[in-house]
């Protein structure tokens, strides 16, 4: 499950949009999931099986108001 809680002074939640962004890293590789545009929701990720490589995941979140201004 992901939820983010966002405030912004000048416009209100519906002005919000919301870029989710997941990647898979292992070794010197970093593959892209599926981006995701709600405040809320599942996240899927790819399955996983090289052995024992060092995996983890790094998930950022944008979110930009109305006026263009966006913050990660």
């Amino acid at each position: 499950m992901r939820s983010a809680t966002v405030a912004d002074q000048e416009h209100g939640a519906g002005q919000l949009s919301y870029l989710w962004q997941c990647y898979l890293h292992h070794a010197d590789y970093e593959h892209p999931e599926p981006t995701q545009t709600t405040p809320t929701g599942s996240l899927t990720t790819s399955a996983l099986g090289c052995g024992a490589e060092t995996y983890y995941y790094r998930v950022v979140l944008t979110v930009t108001d109305a006026a263009g201004l966006a913050t990660t």
